[in-house]
């Protein structure tokens, strides 16, 4: 009874567009009140839209493909007082999320029931994998493309003029938004010929103008195309099935999942087994929604950008590529018990709460950063900081470059014990930290860190040269054998090691966020400058060092969290710290588990019990050595 009135109460459109428009802005109120920047939103596209006039901006390719929706976030952000510059892609992302349910609506999904058509419509929000694409634009193409696969999977009936300037719509902001709705363009032209109505195969032209413009249009280049079955087994297994079933026991089986690879055969069989049978027992909208999950399943993960590293990393990490795949499987589970299927009820059942414990206990992506984007507009415009942070500390740019600036160091000598570059001589205190990293020619973009020794890191740079650069993936940490004086930037030629074979990239900044952000680094080929230097004396002797490896690093029985302050100085600064309470000088390296809690804040002695908080795991803590450096 209670659902019948409540579909007899939902039969105004309106009333159902509030609901879920209320649903989709309360599963995230922090980004109403503070919206944020997301990865690329920040760094290239509203960096472009600052560099380039506004119709320039709007049909820009910065990074190989137009990607509409982000463009159009960059340039209403560009125009937006620099503390409120965020909200230009909140009210695209939202918009774009909203129609969704338009599509599902105009569509006349199960008949029209209203009650059914919002349960459709909220599966995608309930999804784990939701978390990196929620309202944010960049990540909006994937929402598009979950739109243009339910006009693929729509059902029959009457097409009237509306409902083809609804799709069509649509299909052309999807094909406008990212080449993952191209994929979609061979089934459209497969239901016309199924089906022997020509609509069908038109549709398939506006969503494949993505792909059309990487043909022709786009710079050259793009991301390496791979297909590792291991992997993709594995990852499909938990991604589609495990996370949005019970996403602790997906985090726990996941910690082993090297460990699971000689076993991904029978994990495909899994996934193929459940395709499969939800494919026989389903009905033809069913089986369309299977068929279209399945293809941007596969198509999805050959483009997928570090998919080599997934077994590395939470089980719900790069979750963006499998969201539409997710969210068709889920919709044909639902499209079943809609069918009299009842037995589908207690998997939806467990999906649905599943999500909710999800959506509370890890939030989406970068939920706090627009609170930082605001104190760090706030901490510019006062001059306290030199850069504005879109992602403390990674991702940053300068406003306005001002006189004064900071520069690239310059080198001016070199000897067997140590390399000179000329600096600005007024720079603050502050930005006086030095970084510097190491690649080799035959993996030019791999990065080496030095921590007592070269080592391999997991950083990486993002961004578009001309635009600006941020970092991800390690923490990067000041070198402890380099200084700067007196408008010199010294550094110990010994801890470079050989420098045939390899390049270098060195700067300075406050942190490495604001480096990139001033553009105060350098690089420099190795080879090269071992014809112009002398060769490092062997022979020479370092200071005498006292030196002591804390494993496990803990305080009062309690693993000493990643950052000094909750959130804020992460990396060495939490590692010093733990050194010097240990009565060490400094710490000389470090070890980090992600998402181990609890965790204990060594400055104010709090835990951290979240399930995203991280621990340093061991550290060297050293007294004295080539090391020191003072201030």
């Amino acid at each position: 009874m209670l659902f019948i009135r409540l579909e007899k109460w939902l039969q105004a459109p309106w009333r159902v567009f509030f609901l879920y428009g209320l649903f989709t802005l309360l599963w995230a109120p922090a980004l109403v009140m503070a919206p944020r920047f997301w990865a690329e939103d920040g760094n290239v596209y509203y960096l472009q839209a600052r560099a380039v006039d506004a119709w320039d901006a709007l049909l820009g390719m910065p990074l190989g493909y137009l990607s509409l929706p982000a463009n159009l976030a960059g340039v209403i952000s560009a125009k937006l007082p620099l503390l409120y510059a965020p909200y230009g892609g909140f009210f695209v992302s939202l918009a774009i999320q909203m129609g969704l349910l338009w599509v599902i609506m105009a569509n006349r999904y199960f008949d029209g029931r209203p009650l059914w058509q919002g349960a459709l419509a909220l599966i995608p929000v309930v999804l784990v994998q939701s978390f990196e694409t929620w309202l944010n634009a960049i990540n909006s193409q994937f929402w598009l493309a979950l739109a243009a696969a339910l006009v693929l999977a729509a059902p029959g009936g009457t097409f009237t003029p509306g409902r083809h300037s609804v799709n069509g719509l649509v299909l052309i902001l999807a094909g406008l938004s990212g080449p993952v709705s191209a994929f979609l363009a061979p089934l459209f032209v497969l239901r016309a010929i199924h089906e022997r109505r020509w609509h069908w195969g038109l549709y398939a032209l506006p969503v494949s103008i993505g792909a059309l413009l990487v043909i022709f249009v786009a710079p050259s280049g793009g991301r390496v195309l791979s297909f590792p079955l291991d992997i993709f087994a594995l990852s499909a297994a938990f991604q589609l099935f495990l996370n949005n079933f019970c996403i602790e026991c997906a985090r726990t089986v996941w910690a082993q999942a090297y460990e699971l690879q000689p076993y991904a055969d029978l994990f495909l069989l899994g996934v193929l087994l459940v395709y499969g049978g939800l494919f026989v027992r389903a009905d033809r909208l069913g089986r369309w929604l299977l068929v279209a999950s399945f293809l941007l399943l596969c198509l999805s993960f050959v483009g997928m950008l570090g998919k080599e590293g997934l077994l590395g990393v939470p089980t719900y990490s790069n979750s963006r590529y499998f969201f539409v795949p997710a969210a068709l499987l889920f919709a044909a589970v639902l499209s079943g018990y809609a069918q009299g299927r009842r037995w589908l009820g207690g998997v939806l059942l467990l999906f649905v709460l599943n999500g909710l414990y999800f959506g509370a206990e890890y939030r989406v992506v970068g939920e706090k950063d627009g609170k930082h984007w605001k104190r760090s507009v706030r901490a510019y415009e006062s001059g306290r900081e030199s850069v504005v942070y879109f992602n403390r500390p990674l991702c940053a740019f300068v406003p306005d470059r001002k006189a004064g600036a900071l520069s690239p160091p310059v080198l001016s000598a070199g000897t067997a014990t140590e390399l000179v570059f000329g600096v600005p001589e007024n720079i603050p205190k502050d930005a006086r930290n030095i970084y510097l990293f190491r690649f080799t020619e035959d993996e030019p973009h791999v990065f080496q860190k030095h921590m007592g020794e070269w080592q391999i890191s997991q950083l990486f740079l993002t961004g578009v040269p001309a635009l600006g650069h941020c970092y991800g993936g390690d923490i990067a940490d000041p070198v402890r054998w380099a200084q700067i004086q007196n408008g010199q930037l010294y550094v110990d030629r010994s801890e470079l090691g050989p420098l045939s074979g390899h390049s270098y990239l060195l700067g300075y900044g406050e942190n490495m966020a604001a480096m990139l952000a001033h553009g105060s680094f350098m690089r420099f080929n190795g080879s090269e400058l071992a014809a112009r230097v002398p060769e490092v004396d062997e022979a020479s002797d370092n200071a005498a060092s006292a030196k002591r490896i804390f494993s496990p690093a803990e305080i009062d029985g309690i693993a000493l969290d990643l950052c000094a302050g909750w959130g804020w100085n992460c990396g060495i600064p939490a590692a010093d710290a733990f050194c010097k309470s240990m009565g060490f000088d400094f710490a000389l390296s470090y070890d980090t588990r992600l998402d181990t809690p609890p965790t204990r804040i060594i400055s104010t002695g709090e835990l951290c019990q979240e399930a995203t908080c991280d621990r340093i795991a061991s550290v060297t803590c050293i007294t004295g050595g080539p090391w020191g450096g003072g201030d």
